[in-house]
């Protein structure tokens, strides 16, 4: 959540991009430039359920219909459950932003979100820095914004999300352990709950607002639980389905539902070195209207049964994106027919994700032939606790000059 409109700087070779917006929208970022897949590891508390790392130089590669947990589907109250829980944030001007998730957190509701979408605020393009003292897990950057943020409710119309938002933001809890997370505090709703607000215009792959829709405060908005995220082997199998939620620019910032498969907990290289676990799901998006992770969705979560379909895990927040499909710098842009010709510099964006794309075929070991789209998701684990403490821990300029 940026304090001034500065464009975002687009890499001129491989790099990493977040699904935040393409271009900045006053006051909110661009997408951010990241580091690569690091070595693709088994996390050593969940033995059985997380793919194996692979040899970088391995001849065969397994398909999605051999790894453990395929067939393993997604239930409706869960992908019910998922959409109703999910948020936008937003300036209370209008401006869109990323996607969250309401969470439940030892009783008490938060919204979940990729840091990377304030990195206006800390300086940080890839939400994934940490402070001199590595015993502050987390501070509060509201006070270094000078702009007010809302949480919109995606089943309400864009255009009257932030007039009559569910909630208000007061306080901004970045991770400053090289985690791209940050946990929001939201005060009382903006409006009278259960207020009836005339339909909007049904979008691709979105829930249908054709009819009249009661305004939801935040505390009517549902929530996904986080409170076993720490514990061993919480996590889904390799191969079964998720369902995924996002509110993405080249929506309209209209809702997109879709349905992915888990591929696994792999390690990740932030762009300073450091390195962090990340869930990866793979969509076969079919374009651009129906990519549930692309830009605009960053901060948003995915769900999926667990434990036999008894408990719903819930991922992270959204951190990055990787896409094959269509050029994933530009969320306009739809291939032309084949042979058609293509515009230099969308064939080298095209060009750059391929080599991504092989490369994370070799890492994971996982042939992804079948889909067009992997959606990276931080992993939460540990990090909640310290992150509650940091709401009212406010950041002071001098958090702004160590970050990174």
């Amino acid at each position: 959540m940026p304090t001034d409109n500065s464009q975002p700087t687009v890499e001129t070779k491989p790099g990493r991009r977040g699904a935040g917006l393409k271009r900045t929208v006053a006051g909110i970022v661009g997408a951010a430039a990241f580091g690569g897949l690091g070595v693709a590891s088994a996390n050593a508390q969940t033995e059985g359920h997380s793919l194996k790392a692979h040899e970088a130089n391995r001849a065969e590669l397994v398909t999605p219909n051999k790894l453990p947990g395929y067939g393993i589907e997604v239930n409706p109250a869960t992908i019910e459950q998922l959409e109703q829980s999910t948020v936008e944030v937003m300036t209370s001007s209008g401006s869109p932003g990323c996607t969250g998730a309401k969470i439940d957190f030892n009783g008490e509701k938060f919204v979940v979100t990729a840091a990377h979408c304030e990195a206006g605020l800390t300086g940080v393009a890839d939400g994934a820095f940490h402070l001199p003292d590595a015993s502050v897990k987390a501070k509060d950057y509201i006070k270094l914004s000078n702009l007010n943020y809302v949480i919109g409710d995606p089943m309400v119309p864009t255009s009257e999300r932030w007039q009559q938002p569910s909630g208000f933001v007061t306080g901004i809890s970045v991770s400053t352990a090289d985690q791209d997370i940050a946990l929001l505090q939201v005060g009382g709703n903006g409006f009278k709950p259960g207020a009836v607000t005339a339909g909007s215009q049904h979008q691709p792959d979105a829930p249908d607002r054709a009819q009249p829709t009661v305004r939801r405060g935040f505390d009517q908005i549902n929530y996904m639980d986080y409170s076993k995220e720490d514990q061993p082997g919480y996590e889904p199998i390799p191969g079964q389905e998720v369902a995924v939620f996002g509110v993405p620019q080249a929506a309209n910032f209209e809702p997109v539902m879709g349905k992915g498969v888990y591929l696994g907990r792999f390690t990740y290289r932030n762009k300073n070195g450091s390195t962090r676990l990340m869930d990866y799901a793979a969509l076969n998006t079919q374009g651009i209207n129906y990519d549930a992770c692309n830009f605009g969705a960053s901060g948003s979560v995915f769900a999926a049964n667990i434990n036999g379909g008894k408990e719903v895990f819930t991922s992270g927040p959204l951190s990055v994106r990787y896409n094959v499909r269509y050029d994933p710098y530009n969320t306009a842009y739809i291939p032309p027919p084949e042979g058609s010709g293509i515009q230099p510099g969308v064939a080298y964006n095209l060009e750059v994700e391929r080599e991504w794309w092989s490369y994370l075929q070799t890492t994971t070991g996982i042939n992804l032939s079948s889909f067009d789209t992997v959606c990276g998701y931080t992993v939460v684990e540990d990090l909640l606790p310290g992150l509650v403490a940091g709401i009212g821990q406010y950041a002071g300029p001098e958090d702004l000059a160590n970050s990174g």
